[in-house]
């Protein structure tokens, strides 16, 4: 398939990106922020993503659920929310390709455990680019890291062992 060829929404139904360092955050609901204009996007895979990265709880938490209406600025959710958020977004739609960039660092253990695992589960629909740093811990999920060097692009070590998703 050559992806010059397919139309933009095509595109995006196909390939997600996440940036942790910048999640963005339109003006509306929880949910719409996971669809983010996608309708096939229900609450029902809402629900799913968002437990898939850890937020079930704070989103129960909130007064309106998954209706509670965010700010342009992510409020009421925290920082670490809001990445999180973003990779709910991402997973939500189920893609061919996620690509991170900037890996999960910035986050506490905790929710970099299972942003981890929800981006490297076993049968997950997509492969996974992970952009970021030698030690980020993303990385070492992946089973191939490549290095770019000198404008070289060259095989790294590999991952931790069993880990069979992802490339760095």
């Amino acid at each position: 398939m050559d992806v010059r060829e397919l139309a933009p929404h095509a595109l995006r139904a196909r390939v997600a990106l996440i940036r942790p360092a910048d999640a963005l955050v339109v003006e509306g609901t929880l949910a719409d922020n996971v669809a983010l204009g996608r309708t096939a996007i229900g609450h029902a895979e809402a629900r799913v993503a968002l437990d898939a990265v850890g937020l079930t709880e704070r989103v129960r938490a909130l007064p309106q659920g998954l209706a509670t209406p965010l700010a342009a600025t992510g409020a009421p959710l925290g920082s670490s929310d809001l990445r999180r958020l973003g990779v709910a977004r991402a997973i939500a739609g189920a893609p061919r390709l996620i690509v991170v960039d900037g890996g999960v660092a910035g986050l506490d253990l905790e929710a970099r455990e299972r942003v981890q695992a929800a981006l490297t589960a076993p049968g997950a629909p997509w492969s996974l680019v992970v952009l970021a740093a030698p030690d980020d811990p993303l990385v070492g999920a992946c089973d191939r890291v490549l290095r770019l060097e000198s404008h070289t692009l060259g095989e790294g070590p590999h991952g931790a062992a069993g880990h069979e998703r992802g490339a760095a």
